[in-house]
């Protein structure tokens, strides 16, 4: 395995793991227009799995909105 592999491998989306935070960053990256095929290409993920991402995120948002807090 060449040098470039072993890289590659420790890369998120290049057989690395993404953190939370990383996830988040490439969500917002989209939300504020960057192109979808772009964002995915750089880190590595396929379109599909960043909109999946997307769409959690987004879920999770819409979510918390509905919450009801109560008054004291």
């Amino acid at each position: 395995m060449t040098n470039d592999l072993k890289n590659d491998a420790k890369r998120p989306g290049h057989g690395g793991r993404m953190s939370r935070r990383q996830k988040k960053e490439a969500v917002l990256r989209l939300r504020r227009g960057e192109d979808l095929e772009m964002v995915s290409r750089e880190l590595g993920v396929t379109a599909a799995t960043l909109s999946g991402w997307q769409d959690a995120f987004l879920s999770g948002g819409e979510t918390s909105l509905a919450t009801r807090h109560t008054n004291r």
